[in-house]
C-alpha cells in the first residue's frame, strides 16, 4: 500500500510538473494584458517549439504571419534548446482604431496565447504635419527630467534628452529695459524659480537643478507699462552658466538667453547688447491693459 501511495505521490508530482512547464512554455509579452499600445509598435513574445507558422489575429481578424524562431537567449532555460523561440512583427497600431482589442498568437492555426489591449489614436491611420517637444519633470525619478519628441514615423513621442539629479545649470537675470523712460524693479518666474533686476542691472545667479529647458516665464512689474507673458522655453545644457536678459527688440519686450560658458566661469560681466542677446529667445506678450510703453535702457 505504501509502494502504491508512493507511486501516486510521484505521478501526481510529475502531472504538475508537465502543467507549470507547458503553461511556461509560451508568452505573449507585447502588448501586455490589459495594457495600451498607441502608434507603430509590435507584437512580440516566444513559444517553445514547435514554434514556426506563427500567425496573430486580431479580433476576429484575418491572420497576421509573425516572422518566428528569432533567438531569445532568455528562453534557453525554459525550452532546452539554443534560444530560438522569439516571435515579433512590426505593427501600426493606428489601424485597429481607438478601443478594447483582442489578439491571439498562433503556430499552425493552433491558438496558443492571447493578450486584450487599449489603443488610443488620434482619428486617424497615420498623423503627418504634427511636432511637439516636452518636458517631463520628475521622471523618471523626483528631481529628473526627461525630454520627449513627436516623431512621425513612429507615430509617437521618443526620448531625446535626459537630465538626472546632480545636473545643475546657473542662470543670473538681467532687466534692460524701461517703462515711460524710467526704471523699475522686473521679477522674473520659471519653473518655480525667481529673478529681480532693476532696471541696468543683473540679478545674482540661481543654481537651477534638474532641468534641461526653463519656461514658459512670467514678467511681474509695479509700473504703467503691465505684465509680460514669454510663452516659450529655452534650452539650458547642464553644466553651464546662462543670464536671461530682458531688452527691447523688434518693438516690444523680449527676452533672450546668453550662454556665458562653463559653469565654474561664473562672472559679473555686463549686460550683453540687445543684438547679440536676440539670438535666443523670443518676444512677450504684454498686458492689454497697459498704459505705459517700454523701451530699452538708454546707455
Amino acid at each position: 500500500m505504501s509502494s502504491m501511495r508512493d507511486l501516486f505521490r510521484h505521478t501526481l508530482a510529475a502531472c504538475l510538473l508537465c502543467l507549470t512547464s507547458t503553461a511556461s512554455a509560451a508568452v505573449f509579452e507585447v502588448p501586455i494584458n490589459g495594457g495600451n499600445a498607441s502608434g507603430v509598435g509590435y507584437f512580440s513574445g516566444w513559444k517553445c517549439p514547435p514554434n514556426d507558422d506563427i500567425s496573430i489575429v486580431v479580433d476576429g481578424g484575418s491572420p497576421i504571419p509573425v516572422p518566428s524562431r528569432v533567438r531569445r537567449n532568455d528562453t534557453v532555460g525554459a525550452c532546452g534548446n539554443d534560444g530560438r523561440n522569439g516571435y515579433i512583427s512590426q505593427i501600426n497600431f493606428n489601424l485597429f482604431g481607438t478601443g478594447v482589442h483582442t489578439a491571439t498568437v498562433r503556430q499552425s492555426g493552433v491558438p496558443f496565447a492571447q493578450t486584450t489591449f487599449s489603443v488610443a489614436t488620434f482619428g486617424t491611420n497615420f498623423l503627418t504635419g504634427a511636432s511637439a517637444t516636452y518636458v517631463l519633470n520628475n521622471f523618471p525619478s523626483t528631481g529628473e527630467t526627461a525630454t520627449v519628441e513627436w516623431v512621425q514615423g513612429q507615430q509617437n513621442f521618443v526620448i531625446i534628452e535626459t537630465n538626472g539629479v546632480g545636473g545643475e545649470v546657473a542662470i543670473r537675470y538681467a532687466n534692460d529695459l524701461q517703462c515711460n523712460t524710467s526704471g523699475f524693479t522686473s521679477t522674473l518666474s520659471a519653473n518655480g524659480y525667481t529673478w529681480s533686476a532693476f532696471t541696468g542691472n543683473i540679478s545674482p545667479y540661481q543654481v537651477v537643478t534638474g532641468r534641461s529647458t526653463l519656461g514658459p516665464f512670467v514678467e511681474t512689474n509695479s509700473t504703467t507699462c503691465g505684465d509680460i507673458i514669454y510663452p516659450f522655453t529655452l534650452q539650458i545644457p547642464s553644466g553651464r552658466a546662462y543670464v536671461l536678459v530682458q531688452t527691447f527688440f523688434d518693438g516690444g519686450p523680449f527676452l533672450a538667453i546668453e550662454d556665458e560658458g562653463p559653469i565654474t566661469l561664473m562672472n559679473s560681466a555686463p549686460i550683453p547688447p540687445p543684438a547679440a542677446a536676440a539670438a535666443r529667445g523670443g518676444a512677450g506678450v504684454g498686458a492689454v491693459d497697459a498704459t505705459g510703453e517700454f523701451s530699452v535702457r538708454a546707455d
